[in-house]
């Protein structure tokens, strides 16, 4: 099933997807689908990390197999892997890591991308995935473009006294721009053909304990003599030291691999 088709039947009933528009529809879909990941990159460098998964999201969405897609998928991981970004969730950066590395090809860049995203995320304490549970495309419509909380209410409708508050009209606007970019992009779109996954792809293991679990608290310790106190406190120095510069190192690996990513 084409990625367009999938978007109609999971989530936002979207018009039918044209599959024989010519040239001049799908140049019109594509450019749509490479604007709107400008946009999301131009929203990650001014840390709108929100704003930026729904402009990025749409773009995977419609075909994640394809350049577009590849790359949007791996800008969504390196968004959710971004120290900066308050909402971030490393288990989702590993998922859509796995997505790439279990339908790579031979000497394609984003595979090489995406393995070292996969390890970053573990290390970040994401839980490491085994071939059966590496998600399909619909793990873009599950974590970026459905929203569970949407349904409990009517969008812009207070549960206390019918008022809409700031937080529904942007909720609603949100909602909006994430359908008309959908929608944009699908009209006129090309078929997507979804590669299928590697059922033995082997999926990067950390080589050492996730960085969450060497930055943890160490036990309480009987309280040392006054002489042993200054040689501890050293120790801790130097390891918070060292936590600090391989956080630096992590950062600078991500905003390479989004330099590289850039459209």
């Amino acid at each position: 099933m084409n990625a367009c088709r999938l978007a109609v039947v999971l989530v936002l009933a979207l018009p039918a997807c044209s599959l024989s528009r010519g040239t001049d529809g799908l140049a019109s879909a594509e450019s749509g689908r490479r604007r709107a990941l400008e946009y999301g990159v131009l929203a990650l460098e001014a840390g709108d990390y929100r704003a930026a998964m729904e402009r990025i999201a749409p773009v995977a969405a419609i075909c994640p197999t394809d350049e577009l897609g590849r790359s949007a998928m791996l800008l969504l991981a390196t968004a959710e892997l971004d120290p900066r970004n308050p909402g971030r969730r490393p288990d989702a950066a590993a998922e859509l890591a796995a997505f790439q590395l279990a339908r790579r090809s031979e000497g394609q860049w984003e595979g090489a991308a995406a393995a070292r995203l996969y390890a970053i995320a573990l290390d970040y304490g994401a839980e490491p995935l085994t071939a059966a549970e590496i998600p399909g495309p619909v793990v873009i419509w599950d974590r970026y473009l459905t929203d569970p909380g949407v349904a409990e209410a009517p969008i812009g409708a207070d549960a206390s006294d019918g008022t809409p508050t700031d937080e529904d009209v942007d909720q609603a606007q949100r909602a909006d721009r994430a359908t008309n970019a959908v929608s944009h992009a699908a009209d006129g779109g090309p078929r997507c053909e979804v590669v299928q996954a590697d059922p033995e792809v082997v999926l990067p293991e950390l080589t050492e304990a996730p960085m969450a679990l060497r930055s943890a608290p160490a036990p309480a310790q009987p309280a040392p003599s006054q002489s042993a106190s200054g040689g501890n406190s050293a120790e801790l120095q130097a390891e918070v030291d060292r936590l600090r510069a391989e956080l630096a190192r992590k950062e600078q690996e991500l905003d390479r691999i989004r330099r590289t990513l850039r459209p």
